[in-house]
């Protein structure tokens, strides 16, 4: 068996070894691992701050957060001193779908090849990934349409397949096998059997992810410019600029960026001491989360706004999901997976209109008013 770029050596765990094994991780890494809050939310929590859960479908919380936070502090600043901040512990994350695994993936291919981030690829450098594929989909997931799912083909270190009392479990890169060798008396040879159990297990799980959407045809549509008339109009009536759908995605990459002062300095002025002297303004350069359908986010400082329209925003950030090429008529570019949306569901979940990728994908391309239109109530 073969992953992107080299063999994938193949073990079985017992169920019974797993916390094992994790507790062993936990010694040399700072260990994130699935833990349900309260409400009910199943999100990536450190090792030992609440019990482990297993139970879930897909994770509330996006593993995003983790290698590009919500608030990024860049560097410190003195005046004209400048003092790089960069996070370089080592951690692993255990529990992520493969949803998130293609996430990830398109994540490194922005930051790497849209610009060399130092932050992010500190983080990432330091990070090793062990996916659980699913076995019980959300009813809103939609990752067997855009080829992301519901088992990696590529992009993890290690991942662990339910066939049972055991898991199967590939380990597709260096650090991969590095985390399989520290378990080592945990770990046994996988079964001869193991491709027709893998294979039964595929297809018996296949037949549990019942939605299924034309995104291969609503890419071509707006890449085209073929969208049916007053289209973006209309979603941006529904739309209510709350930016969670941005927010929730595990893609989305929209950012701003402000500075933090380290005293009541006003931006743009020194502080005068009590000798007369003025005292340079210091403090921490942060990125934050920002959203494109946010009027703000494309205002120039003279006050144009080349997207002003509320539609034009809408239109962008889909356009922007569905691998909207540089000119019309394009072929979508090349890259580890053909779309910027990875069919986890959350923003279907998140929006308060009832907006998310399966409805504005369904009707595109079979041309239906929304079933949950508040209009049509």
């Amino acid at each position: 068996m073969r992953g992107k770029d080299r063999e994938v050596r193949v073990n079985s765990l017992k169920k019974t070894n797993l916390e094992a094994w994790l507790y062993r991780l936990s010694e040399g890494a700072e260990l994130y691992v699935p833990q349900r809050r309260q409400g009910g939310d199943v999100v990536l929590g450190p090792w030992g701050a609440g019990p482990m859960v297993l139970d879930y479908g897909r994770l509330t919380e996006s593993p995003k957060r983790l290698l590009y936070p919500q608030v990024d502090r860049l560097f410190r600043f003195e005046g004209y001193r400048v003092e790089a901040l960069f996070d370089e512990r080592d951690r692993v994350l255990f529990g992520l779908r493969p949803c998130d695994t293609a996430a990830i993936a398109i994540l490194d291919d922005f930051f790497r090849t849209t610009f060399s981030d130092p932050h992010y690829l500190a983080r990432r450098e330091h990070l090793a990934l062990i996916v659980l594929a699913c076995s019980e989909p959300e009813e809103t997931c939609f990752c067997t349409s855009t080829a992301t799912g519901f088992v990696a083909e590529t992009g993890y270190d290690v991942q662990l397949i339910d066939l049972g009392e055991a898991y199967l479990v590939q380990a597709a890169t260096g650090k991969g096998t590095a985390l399989v060798e520290a378990g080592g008396e945990f770990f046994n040879e996988a079964p001869e059997n193991w491709q027709h159990e893998f294979e039964r297990w595929r297809e018996e799980v296949s037949g549990k992810f019942q939605v299924a959407i034309d995104i291969e045809g609503a890419a071509r549509l707006v890449r085209t410019g073929a969208e049916p008339e007053g289209f973006w109009e209309s979603v941006a009536e529904r739309c209510l600029l709350c930016g969670g759908c941005a927010f929730i995605c595990p893609t989305c990459t929209c950012f701003e960026m402000a500075d933090v002062l380290q005293r009541s300095t006003p931006v743009g002025r020194h502080e005068v001491t009590a000798n007369g002297l003025e005292s340079p303004p210091k403090g921490v350069r942060t990125r934050l989360w920002d959203s494109c359908v946010f009027a703000g986010f494309t205002r120039e400082a003279s006050g144009h706004n080349p997207r002003d329209e509320h539609s034009l925003r809408c239109a962008h950030r889909y356009q922007h999901k569905l691998g909207q090429p540089d000119a019309p008529g394009e072929e979508a570019p090349a890259g580890t997976f053909p779309f910027r949306c990875v069919g986890c569901g959350r923003c279907v979940e998140t929006c308060l209109s009832r907006l998310g990728m399966i409805e504005i994908v369904r009707q595109l391309t079979e041309g239906q008013p929304s079933q949950t239109d508040p209009n049509q109530e």
